[in-house]
């Protein structure tokens, strides 16, 4: 099929789908009226598998679609799994022609049809039959938006994605660098200079379609010339490249491991490096030794490097300083400045500095929250405050009766182990609640660990409580409504990041113009009010 047919078909397709609202029955039943429309014209319809299980398939309207999107389901076998690099399954692709009369026939096929049309981008057939019979234009295909294939086409000089009145640029292209393919299957990189909701897009090549990967990660981006077939991941190399000037910082950066301005490296040795780029500057700022293995996880700090020589597991931070040197014999992942290993058996907690917090003693350790840890030992259980502790180590089957008659019934003194210290853990604060009147309210707070949430002040007893203001904040004194008490807490879009809890709690006011506002007021400057009062 030409392209001028091509653009032909998207268009008679596009108008269908919008006159049916997207109906599959008017769909249909527009297909099977329109004597017009080929009902013998080819549809390319892939089914990926990675050997064990079938995937996903999808349903093309041209040859060169079905190899784009093969080449973008496929091309990648460098991966993370737990954070941790290897090979994934070899994803393949088997490719099926089919006649537009055979997917009207198949309930399967023809949803595949309707979803795809939902994503046509539209062009005028008036327009598109003026184009000459020979026209020739290279089709790039993107498909981030939901794996849905999105696109448009250059025809050697400008960038054409539609000549329809009411075209809309596809949304994963709509501004700033995007990752292209072409109709043979190459990566290439296009940029859209202007500013989103600016008006008229304006497109020019970063890189042409002659490569087999890239990915794109802010202003750097991993490129892969050719493929590499082997069963070792740290074959699997790329260039990073800087968008804005095209400059090569390595050629030995690892496929799929580009995190923003951050990546990992194989030296000589074939071991592993993380380096930092300053992209401002347009070096590489720093790197890290070498190690066997670097585990990258996106939201914690320090990220687990596992000595060449020994094995052992320490940590590096985002900088790429060895701040734990490797010495333990598993990682695992920090959560609130606390790690949980284990040793011969026996659980333990570290801490940022890589110092031991709680010792090897234990079974199961499981962090709570904050510096709270809660601790099983055989048939006893008990919570830890750092390493001291906070309620003292007892008989979980004799404390099994606290909770509810079902967790009784149906688990185990294991399966009842957190849930149980859980609801022991907060009845002790509960416990607190009796000194709510007793004392000032600074000090009732100072009772507590430093409030960082929503739930700390519920376990407080303090959210939604009635408190007195005893000065309010003087730029806000004339817009305030005065009330005789007000409310601590917040309301959407507030958050608790939005105040100082160590110093201050969130109070609810009405402004005189009727609307609502949240201020954070020194501890100092509150009394609570009995709620009965």
């Amino acid at each position: 099929m030409t392209k001028k047919n091509l653009l032909i078909t998207y268009a008679v397709y596009y108008n269908i789908y919008q006159q049916s609202n997207g109906d599959k029955k008017k769909i249909k039943q527009a297909f099977m009226q329109d004597k017009e429309i080929d009902k013998n014209r080819l549809f390319y319809y892939n089914r990926f598998s990675d050997g064990e299980r079938s995937r996903d398939s999808f349903l093309c309207f041209s040859e060169g679609e079905a190899i784009a999107r093969e080449a973008y389901t496929t091309h990648e076998r460098a991966t993370k799994k737990f954070y941790l690099y290897e090979l994934e399954p070899q994803i393949s692709s088997q490719m099926k022609r089919i006649t537009l009369e055979e997917i009207l026939g198949s309930e399967v096929w023809f949803n595949e049809l309707v979803k795809r049309m939902a994503y046509l981008v539209p062009f005028d057939i008036d327009e598109m039959k003026k184009l000459p019979d020979d026209y020739s234009v290279q089709t790039l295909w993107n498909f981030e938006h939901h794996l849905e294939a999105q696109f448009l086409f250059y025809d050697g000089k400008e960038f054409l994605f539609s000549t329809h009145k009411d075209a809309t640029l596809p949304s994963s292209l709509d501004y700033g660098y995007s990752v292209v393919i072409d109709d043979s299957g190459k990566y290439g990189i296009i940029h859209n200079k202007t500013k989103l909701l600016s008006g008229e897009p304006e497109f020019e090549w970063i890189l042409d379609c002659d490569y087999h990967y890239i990915k794109i990660e802010g202003l750097l981006s991993e490129v892969q010339k050719e493929p590499v077939d082997t069963d070792d991941f740290r074959e699997y190399l790329c260039d990073i490249v800087d968008l804005e000037t095209k400059d090569i910082y390595t050629n030995k950066a690892l496929c799929n491991s580009l995190d923003s301005d951050r990546c990992i490296t194989v030296d000589e040795d074939r071991l592993l490096r993380y380096i930092m780029i300053d992209t401002k500057n347009r070096r590489i700022e720093k790197q890290s030794k070498s190690y066997l293995n670097i585990i990258t996880p996106v939201i914690y700090m320090l990220k687990p490097v596992q000595s060449p020589k020994t094995k052992l597991w320490g940590y590096i931070d985002k900088a790429c300083n060895e701040v734990i040197s490797p010495r333990f014999n598993e990682y695992a992942f920090f959560n609130d400045g606390y790690a949980i290993l284990k040793e011969n058996g026996k659980a333990f907690v570290i801490d940022e500095k890589g110092e031991i917090v709680i010792p090897p003693l234990y079974e199961v350790i499981v962090h709570h929250k904050d510096d709270y840890f809660f601790i099983k030992n055989g048939k006893k259980g008990a919570v830890f405050k750092r390493d001291e502790i906070y309620i003292d180590f007892f008989n979980l089957k004799e404390k099994h009766s606290l909770l509810s008659g079902a967790y009784t019934a149906d688990f185990s003194e294991e399966e009842l182990f957190v849930p149980l210290l859980s609801y022991l853990f907060k009845r002790k604060k509960s416990a607190l609640h009796d000194k709510l009147y007793k004392m000032e309210l600074k000090e009732y707070v100072g009772l507590f660990d430093t409030f960082k949430s929503q739930m700390d002040l519920v376990e407080a007893g303090l959210w939604w409580h009635p408190v007195r203001v005893k000065e309010l904040p003087k730029q806000y004194e004339e817009m305030i409504q005065k009330e005789p008490y007000y409310i601590i807490g917040w309301s959407y879009p507030a958050s608790a990041g939005m105040f100082d809890l160590s110093s201050e709690l969130p109070v609810m006011f009405e402004k005189k113009d009727g609307s609502s506002l949240t201020l954070g007021i020194e501890i100092e400057k509150l009394e609570l009010v009995k709620r009965d009062s």
